[in-house]
């Protein structure tokens, strides 16, 4: 029951989880990732299906900038490259949603 209050919190607090339009998805191995983009918000969500940890580059994103974790919420921050990649290590069977952070 945690678990479905802590995603419902997400999706509440940021609408580009509710009603933002899906761009950049990408399979990458066990990994699913998409973009939401709402306004000036964007948001991006992976899910690691797999048994291993997996890194994952997350790619399109605006360069220069940051992603703040929002699920966890006491993740690091990633810093997104100069040609707008940025690259993460994804537990096993794991969800990670962040929101994109200008300096």
């Amino acid at each position: 029951l945690a678990w479905y209050r802590t995603l419902l919190a997400v999706r509440n607090t940021y609408a580009s989880v509710a009603r933002g339009s899906y761009e950049h998805a990408q399979v990458d191995g066990a990994v699913l990732s998409w973009q939401r983009h709402l306004g000036n918000e964007v948001t991006v969500t992976a899910i690691h299906y797999g048994s291993q940890a997996q890194p994952l580059t997350l790619h399109h994103l605006a360069a220069g900038q940051s992603l703040r974790a929002v699920l966890p919420a006491d993740a690091a921050a990633v810093p997104v490259g100069a040609q707008g990649e940025a690259t993460v290590m994804m537990a096993p069977r794991s969800v990670r949603v962040w929101v994109m952070q200008r300096p």
